[in-house]
């Protein structure tokens, strides 16, 4: 896929995790597993982030929010889902999509080929009727890509849950970060003449202009 090429002796701490999420509840737990991976990987694209993160992860729940979402769209309550896939199919259903997702600004994530990305707020334990635990299958998938997860720590009832990433190997956390870093949008970023450049040019022209009208009226 994408996984960065590594010694033996890299790969070893890479199993054993490049950066730490330690969440207080099991959505924030979620929501910091997806910032972990892009941070890691900023390089990657939506349909990237979704292959690493399928839908099947979510296969038990939330069973109500399943109940609502399939009988209107094709589309499977997962993991991730693009902004714009989720306005556009809620809007053909006449249904709120608020409460579902992860929405303020802080919380929403964008991909290198910028699509806005927001994540399952609804994740069940198991308690369901598959006997699944959602969070542990996330977990155990983070893990293949550097991410280890801290035991999540549960709220107060009616408490806003949290959570922190922890670089865990520094070195190796560089590197595979300065291998992502460099996308062609961001190489003509940089390569793009800023506004500040551009009133430069035009404040010099004026006074190359300025001074050749001086010199022609002198003579």
């Amino acid at each position: 896929m994408f996984l960065p090429k590594l010694s033996t002796e890299e790969q070893i701490k890479f199993n054993s995790g490049i950066i730490q999420v330690n969440g207080k509840s099991m959505n924030r737990t979620a929501l910091g597993i997806i910032d972990a991976f892009l941070t890691l990987y900023p390089k990657v694209t939506y349909a990237q982030l979704k292959e690493a993160f399928p839908d099947k992860l979510n296969p038990s729940g939330p069973k109500q929010v399943k109940s609502i979402f399939q009988p209107f769209t094709e589309k499977e309550f997962g993991v991730v889902h693009s902004l714009e896939e989720i306005k556009t199919e809620f809007a053909k259903a006449d249904l709120p999509y608020d409460g579902l997702f992860f929405l303020e600004e802080s919380e929403m994530f964008k991909t290198a080929d910028g699509v806005i990305v927001i994540v399952n707020k609804l994740w069940e334990t198991n308690d369901t009727s598959t006997s699944e635990s959602d969070l542990e299958n996330l977990s155990k998938q983070a893990l293949k890509f550097g991410i280890v997860v801290n035991k999540f720590e549960p709220v107060e009832a009616f408490g806003r849950g949290s959570y922190s990433l922890d670089i865990i190997q520094k070195d190796l956390y560089h590197s595979i970060r300065a291998d992502s870093k460099s996308t062609d949008t961001e190489i003509l970023k940089e390569n793009k003449p800023s506004r500040k450049s551009y009133w430069v040019w035009i404040a010099l022209s004026l006074a190359i202009l300025a001074l050749t009208i001086w010199f022609i009226n002198k003579k």
